[in-house]
């Protein structure tokens, strides 16, 4: 069965934020995934939004991220500890792009991430 389109944006949307947050917390997809029964490469598509994630596992999230569940929802924004929201807005804004230039901002973050790491 076929998401609508606006299913597609809401998993896009979530995702979004389970990656910000999880990244801001320095934890990799394969130890979040073995948290709540999953493989890394599951996360990585809930992360994408390819596919959505389950309300059960998305309060594993929420709890093993120490956020309300509500976060993942757009609602608890402020006051979350440690946590920038502004990240949120442009992780809006490059949802919002065309695909390829999405694809490339995504690239390019992930090269900066990996180098601040090091």
């Amino acid at each position: 069965m076929m998401n609508t389109k606006k299913e597609d944006s809401f998993n896009r949307a979530l995702g979004l934020r389970l990656i910000a947050l999880r990244q801001s917390r320095r934890i990799s997809q394969s130890y979040l995934g073995a948290c709540i029964g999953v493989s890394g490469q599951q996360v990585q598509k809930y992360e994408n939004g390819i596919n959505r994630i389950t309300p059960e596992k998305l309060a594993l999230c929420a709890d093993i991220l120490k956020v309300p569940i509500g976060y993942f929802y757009g609602e608890a924004e402020n006051g979350l500890h440690g946590f920038d929201t502004s990240t949120l807005s442009a992780a809006a804004d490059i949802d919002a792009l065309p695909e390829d230039i999405r694809r490339g901002v995504h690239h390019l973050v992930r090269l900066i991430n990996k180098s601040w790491r090091e």
